[in-house]
């Protein structure tokens, strides 16, 4: 495959090893493999140290970043004031997290503070900016020079929705670790186990855990913490429900882990969760986050673990799906580089 770029940047942190940073350096993996001299920019440090999660991508790491047309430099929606640097290098975003970035803005950042401490709006705008929580964002939709991946379709909808052109935009998802789907799986072994994100919403998790002991005091809820890949998989190959009801600002990895694993999902309604493309479940295992759902939930949950064999097929779909983000990967990045080459040298945008 005939290069493209010169070079290709991509910028991500060094102090968080997340979906979105796992995606960015599995993204830069991917293009080294095509034979492009690939960087990682870690925006929060100068160090040249990959994290111990990502060292197995194998990637490069760089302090510095040319800014030449014949570049290209990637960043998650978060870190787009990263662009006011440069002048000449080809610009790409990828929608990582969209509800992340939609609370950085000024507007809801405020509402929120005001909200969570019970003061003024105007009292709280002054704090924060006092405090400097304010990112300055130089990206604006305006700026047609600017090449977007989303990585769902809530978050196409959203580009859609402030008129990004199809030339302009396209679909690349990161994908999660083959192993999810390479080791086989003994489901005699599942046990009465629900697994859940403890990083999300807590105070609704337990409220669930409070209500099931009522109804079946056997089932175990183990959250999801302080695991490494392989402890997390095992955990999930015991485990016959994963339940999320916190934000899905993208695909979120770990239901598409779970479900892998032959777990079944019940998620509520937030981000991507709320339609049938990207957490593609029947729509009677996405239930509202109201206390008033509560019981509704763990009614479903016990008939799940006293009837998990006649519910785990429905989730086949959801598996095929998740499988295929993993198999396109490498022609998604393929056909990015191409296209995006094509958007850069149009005069039409």
């Amino acid at each position: 495959m005939k290069k493209i770029y010169k070079r290709v940047y991509i910028v991500s942190v060094n102090s968080i090893v997340t979906g979105g940073p796992e995606s960015l350096h599995q993204l830069a993996s991917e293009i080294m493999k095509k034979g492009y001299e690939t960087f990682i920019y870690y925006i929060d440090t100068k160090t040249l140290s990959v994290p111990e999660k990502f060292k197995k991508y194998g990637v490069k790491v760089c302090t510095e970043i040319e800014d030449s047309s014949d570049n290209i430099i990637i960043t998650p929606e978060v870190h787009t004031e990263i662009f006011n640097k440069f002048k000449n290098i080809n610009k790409v975003i990828w929608w990582l997290s969209l509800d992340y970035y939609l609370d950085q803005k000024v507007s809801r950042r405020t509402k929120n503070f005001s909200e969570s401490r019970k003061i003024p709006t105007i009292p709280s705008y002054i704090i924060l900016f006092i405090c400097r929580k304010y990112k300055l964002r130089y990206f604006k939709f305006k700026e047609k020079n600017i090449y977007h991946l989303f990585n769902c379709k809530y978050v196409e909808n959203y580009l859609n929705e402030n008129e990004v052109s199809n030339r302009g935009k396209q679909f690349l998802c990161g994908p999660i670790s083959k192993k999810f789907y390479e080791k086989w799986i003994n489901l005699d072994k599942k046990q009465d186990i629900i697994i859940y994100n403890p990083k999300k919403d807590n105070t609704f998790i337990h409220h669930i855990i409070n209500e099931m002991k009522k109804i079946n005091q056997n089932v175990k809820f183990i959250p999801l913490k302080n695991l490494t890949e392989d402890e997390c998989m095992d955990l999930m190959d015991i485990s016959k429900i994963y339940i999320d009801f916190g934000n899905f600002p993208g695909p979120e990895r770990l239901p598409r882990e779970a479900v892998l694993r032959y777990c079944t999902i019940i998620t509520g309604l937030e981000g991507s969760a709320g339609n049938e493309y990207d957490v593609p479940i029947n729509k009677n295992f996405k239930i509202e986050k109201k206390l008033e759902n509560v019981l509704e939930i763990c009614l479903l949950i016990n008939d799940i673990i006293n009837n998990y064999e006649d519910y785990i097929e429905e989730f086949s779909f959801y598996r095929d799906h998740v499988i295929n983000q993993i198999e396109r990967f490498p022609f998604d990045v393929d056909y990015f580089l191409e296209k995006s080459n094509i958007f850069f040298n149009s005069e039409i945008k």
